[in-house]
């Protein structure tokens, strides 16, 4: 598919589509990540689950705050860190036996999205920790805190204790997990979230807006053009890589009638 569009690219400009043989829409809803860095208030919702260590720091290192310890290499560490950072915090590490997760949320949503998940999260003697990268939206910074529990930050406080799998973000009992993480594990990290079945029985997806699948006399398409300009503004906690400058654009009127 890359190979032809940029045949047609080569050969001019302009192109009419002529008919779409089959489509595949996959829908995500995009999180942006900026680094870690200013003191954030945590909402009453997730203060009330008991289970993370918000450091109120006064500068731009919560990341070494959050992680509660002072024996630790931090040689070569920028901050604020970015994943590869923690990597190599991880890996010159190394003697400590450390599995260091990474685990991320805002203020739209109290449900932790994986960012990074230690390749030693099973392996024996290494002790776990689990970091929480909050985004406050409205002031624009993110901040790092250590998560003391991260069962009770995905399930419910009862006096039931779960396990918890570091790879689909799910609790199972003692008896259960062994055999559901052999088989986990063979994918990448995600959240699973299955539906859940309610009084009037299971859920349904329906479709209901049949008018959008009326076809229209004339559909006008439009494309516009930029060019990413480097800048280096740096405010108390974000820094403006680049800027988006207008190169131009183009309308495309596309009738049903052939010639237009």
């Amino acid at each position: 598919v890359n190979s032809t569009i940029d045949i047609f690219q080569e050969h001019g400009s302009g192109w009419k589509l002529r008919k779409i043989l089959a489509s595949d829409i996959r829908i995500a809803r995009y999180l942006a990540s900026p680094r870690g860095r200013c003191y954030v208030n945590l909402p009453t919702r997730l203060k009330k689950k008991m289970g993370i260590v918000n450091v109120r720091n006064l500068d731009n290192q919560c990341f070494k705050w959050a992680f509660l310890k002072c024996r630790y290499n931090f040689k070569n560490i920028n901050f604020p860190p970015n994943m590869q950072s923690i990597k190599k915090f991880e890996s010159q590490n190394a003697d400590k036996k450390i599995a260091l997760n990474i685990f991320e949320c805002d203020n739209t949503s109290s449900n932790l999205i994986t960012k990074r998940i230690s390749p030693f999260v099973l392996e024996e003697n290494y002790q776990i920790i689990d970091l929480l990268i909050f985004h406050d939206i409205p002031a624009g910074q993110s901040h790092y805190m250590g998560i003391s529990n991260i069962s009770r930050m995905h399930g419910k406080r009862n006096c039931h204790k779960k396990t918890f799998c570091y790879n689909c973000q799910n609790t199972y009992t003692k008896k259960t997990f062994p055999l559901h993480v052999t088989t986990c594990m063979n994918f990448k990290p995600q959240r699973i979230s299955m539906p859940n079945i309610t009084e009037t029985g299971a859920p349904v997806i329906n479709f209901r807006s049949y008018y959008r699948k009326l076809v229209h006399e004339y559909v006008l398409y439009a494309d516009f053009e930029s060019i990413m300009q480097p800048e280096q503004i740096q405010t108390e906690c974000t820094m403006f890589m680049s800027k988006h400058v207008p190169s131009g654009y183009q309308l495309f009127l596309v009738g049903r009638e052939e010639g237009l």
